[in-house]
């Protein structure tokens, strides 16, 4: 209190001097002097309460700057601020950005939990997809939209996938058949059944494939073999030097009709109901007229000056255009018009505006000799469609939204197949022409290059979305189209008007790791000293793999993937249990145990691999903690 009471002399000494230097101190200057007196009185006491509790804290042992860390306190407003209550909060907004994975309509349908006669077993390939995206993120040459949605790639800190030989989807199959008895001495597999949706997967031994390769060895995309031609000459010298992948595909086509399917269907395809809204052409970015001086679209130009009203009887023309790049982005370099009789109405090489940068053959089937000598314009195409388009027409397209960006062209009555048509269920995915072609129409369109010739023809894809058009309006409005269907149904694929085949074919490829590589990612592999030779067939994917490993039994595969868990973006751990005394115990021992030790926010995929004449199981996880 002594050093106290200096303080408040001092106080008293400064406040007497500053009275002081009033020659002629009034009455509300004596006031000031007095509030000031009490603010530097209030002050020392408020600095004497500070000294005390900072005093009580030192001797209880508690840190001086513990005053922070009080429950709450109001502020002005009355209001409570908690520190506390701000990191929960924090801890929410973080929650909210975790990854999330959600199963989409095929993943569905191959749910165990479905009956064994109603699934539609996925494919390694699915799977291996979801783990490159979780790795690569848009880097990935595939996506895994097929059977699940993955949304925040990446924030997924790690990426786990787990294989497991000698057990498949059979195994579990006889525990749901038994009910809640005990098979094969009680292999129930407990953690497995209660913490995993299990779907039936193709097993790769059931087409002499495996494991390895379908994992290790991802397809090459058509851009990536092209851009490796100049490279080695020939697209055949490219496919010669890739490895290749023994692989089943699925193919699908039309269902064959039933007795039900003559008979009038209620919903049959009206050309009004399939006419896209004005919001629906908003969502897939078609270009509307827009009043206003800074409308980057004013030199856009309607197909017509004035239109008729729209109706059953309006005819339907197909439009596809190819496209070249310059400096001012996409531009017209091929157009075509199809009648609905399947008849070329209007057929056009285009010279772009400005001197090309990217002829885009790959895409475009454009060449720098299709266009040398082209005199039409963009203006003079423009000017033939107005003439030709009668003003009550339909215009069809693929992604029609595209084609009419590079003509700049407005017309209000639309339909587009990549909306009618959707495999998916989801808005967003669509399928490629070439695709819905094949299924439907039976027919390759876009077919795979023969010597130097490469992309697409516009005539071709312009019949092709004619003609899916005409088949969309005779079959209904439900057909080809899984927003109709109920997801994971027993009739899922029937409520499409498809039917699903497998195809066993050898398939250029590039490897998991080398793609891993490229973006920069760590990929470890872990296997079991038995596998190891199913993995040296694939040298480049050892040989560019960041760690690869071996272990004698499983137990060691186990510990040198938990070593391996933070280290590592992705990791592959593949056990061989095939002569397992316990097999379920240790497969439920296996999973249970890296899944425990995942941190936060992985990815954890499981897969058993199954055998020749029982197909494989999968599952995937995030992680929580």
């Amino acid at each position: 209190m002594t050093n106290m009471g200096g303080q408040e002399m001092k106080t008293k000494r400064k406040l007497d001097a500053l009275l002081a230097l009033s020659d002629q101190p009034d009455e509300n200057h004596n006031k000031k002097s007095r509030l000031l007196e009490e603010n530097m009185v209030n002050s020392s006491k408020s600095f004497e309460t500070k000294t005390k509790k900072v005093a009580e804290s030192l001797k209880s042992g508690g840190p001086p700057n513990s005053r922070k860390f009080d429950k709450s306190k109001k502020n002005k407003n009355g209001s409570i601020t908690d520190k506390n209550k701000k990191i929960s909060e924090g801890a929410v907004s973080s929650q909210k950005k975790s990854p999330k994975i959600e199963l989409k309509g095929h993943g569905k349908a191959a749910l165990l939990s479905n009956l064994k006669e109603a699934r539609i077993p996925l494919q390694v390939a699915d799977l291996q997809s979801l783990l490159a995206f979780s790795l690569l993120g848009n880097m990935a040459p595939y996506r895994p939209f097929r059977f699940c949605e993955l949304e925040r790639p990446g924030s997924i800190s790690t990426v786990l996938c787990v294989v497991l030989e000698g057990v498949g989807v059979d195994h579990f199959d006889q525990l749901e058949d038994a009910g809640d008895g005990e098979v094969e001495g009680g292999a129930d597999f407990p953690w497995i059944r209660s913490n995993l949706d299990l779907a039936e997967v193709v097993s790769p031994a059931s087409y002499e494939g495996d494991i390895p390769q379908e994992l290790g060895l991802v397809q090459a995309s058509k851009h990536m073999l092209f851009n490796l031609v100049p490279k080695y000459g020939s697209m055949e010298a490219v496919k010669k030097h890739l490895e290749t992948k023994r692989t089943v595909k699925t193919t699908y086509s039309v269902a064959p009709q039933t007795t039900s399917d003559t008979q009038k269907d209620e919903r049959l395809g009206k050309k009004l109901e399939l006419i896209l809204n004005v919001d629906q052409m908003r969502q897939e970015g078609f270009i509307l007229p827009v009043s206003g001086k800074e409308n980057k679209y004013e030199d856009f130009v309607n197909t017509k000056d004035k239109y008729k009203e729209v109706s059953e009887d309006s005819p339907l023309i197909a439009v596809d255009c190819e496209f070249c790049r310059t400096k001012n982005g996409q531009e017209l370099a091929y157009i075509c018009l199809i009648t609905e009789k399947l008849e070329v109405l209007y057929k056009s090489y285009v010279q772009p505006s400005d001197p090309v940068l990217d002829y885009q053959t790959i895409y475009s089937g454009v060449t720098k000799e299709h266009l040398r000598g082209v005199t039409t314009s963009l203006s003079d195409v423009q000017a033939a469609v107005r003439q030709l388009l009668p003003s009550d027409c339909i215009l069809v397209g693929h992604s029609l939204n595209s084609d009419l960006k590079v003509m700049q062209m407005m017309h209000p009555y639309v339909m587009d197949t990549s909306v009618m048509y959707n495999l998916s269920g989801h808005r967003r995915h669509k399928s490629k022409l070439r695709e819905l072609s094949s299924i439907f129409l039976r027919k390759e369109i876009q077919a795979e290059e023969t010597g130097t010739e490469f992309g697409h023809c516009p005539e071709e894809d312009a019949i092709a979305t004619m003609e899916l058009a005409l088949l969309k309006l005779n079959k209904g409005l439900a057909f080809g189209d899984a927003r109709f269907a109920q997801n994971g149904s027993q009739d899922y694929s029937a409520q499409l008007g498809i039917e699903e085949k497998k195809v066993v074919e050898e398939i250029a490829s590039i490897t998991l790791t080398s793609l891993a590589k490229r973006g920069k990612k760590s990929l470890c592999v872990v296997v079991s000293k038995s596998l190891e030779e199913s993995y040296n067939k694939i040298p480049s994917f050892v040989f560019e793999a960041k760690l690869f490993q071996t272990g004698e039994y499983y137990k060691s595969v186990i510990a040198k993937t938990k070593r391996s868990m933070t280290r590592h973006n992705m990791i592959i751990s593949h056990c061989d249990l095939t002569s397992c005394a316990k097999l379920s115990t240790a497969a439920d021992t296996i999973c249970s145990q890296l899944y425990d030790s995942l941190p936060k926010n992985c990815l954890f995929v499981v897969i058993f691999a199954g055998s020749k004449d029982s197909n494989a199981a999968a599952a995937i996880k995030i992680s929580k903690s």
